[in-house]
């Protein structure tokens, strides 16, 4: 199994030699038929089920998913311009089944959106959505609480409204943006939208129409699918009513424009 890939930054002329090659690869010299991509790709969203999603995927005899959730390969610009793509075509070589992987990284570039369709043309897609500030709310309390160690208590409301206008964490809620985006370079067939509040209330109908997109098989038992578990759960405090007012006023016209294709889904997060 691969383990190349880093976390910290590279020097400028390994950097230099990477963009050259997916440069390379852009413009079809350089050709990915010795390499091996997945099948599939959960973009996100974050803080919308994914750890749940990736621990039930791995759980099917017909899929196979790397030991490690979330590569980031094509998330981090010293991932992405700091290794090869053989270097992410290793996680998928030699292995059996329908191959896949889940980052959520909905809120990639259009750029980048079209350098993997470029390499991975019939790339299947699954984006959970959750409702944008109950999204916003679990990854501010990831951050402040869980990673930082802050008490909440202990968190003021300025360090709130600082970490909502980092702009990587609001895009990741910008779901008119996310859709308009992928649907622009993948048809819309290949890409599955599912909701976050149909997890919730059933987790088994959820996982079967993803399996059903994947076209792999149910599973006969479902004793070894972890379906009624909880992974990677954000410290839980109530959102206080100021900061929710303060969410809704900056991701209202987003929801304004994804209510256009989905009123009942904005619907049921007023209600």
């Amino acid at each position: 199994m691969n383990n190349r890939l880093i976390t910290k930054p590279i020097n400028v002329s390994r950097r230099a030699i990477f963009r050259i090659e997916k440069w390379l690869y852009r413009a079809g010299v350089l050709k990915t038929e010795r390499l091996t991509f997945p099948d599939f790709l959960c973009i996100g969203s974050q803080k919308a089920g994914t750890t749940w999603l990736y621990e039930n995927l791995r759980c099917h005899p017909g899929l196979f998913l790397p030991d490690r959730k979330e590569l980031n390969y094509f998330s981090s610009k010293y991932r992405f311009y700091g290794l090869p793509l053989s270097a992410y075509s290793d996680y998928f070589k030699n292995t059996h089944g329908v191959k896949g992987e889940v980052t959520p990284c909905a809120n990639l570039p259009l750029r980048r959106i079209r350098f993997i369709k470029n390499i991975m043309p019939d790339l299947k897609l699954i984006l959970i959505i959750r409702n944008p500030i109950d999204r916003m709310w679990a990854s501010a309390l990831m951050y402040l609480v869980r990673a930082q160690k802050k008490r909440f208590e202990d968190i003021s409301d300025s360090d709130f409204y600082q970490l909502f206008q980092n702009q990587d964490l609001f895009s990741r809620g910008e779901y008119d943006r996310i859709l308009r985006n992928w649907r622009g370079v993948f048809p819309s067939e290949q890409l599955h939208i599912c909701f976050y509040h149909d997890l919730l209330n059933d987790p088994k109908r959820f996982l079967k129409d993803i399996f059903h997109f994947l076209n792999i098989s149910e599973p006969i038992d479902w004793s070894n699918f972890p379906i009624q578990d909880t992974f990677n759960k954000s410290p839980e405090y109530a959102l206080p009513s100021h900061l929710r007012a303060y969410l809704e006023g900056m991701y209202k016209q987003s929801i304004e424009e994804f209510k256009e294709e989905f009123p009942e889904i904005v619907k049921y997060w007023i209600n």
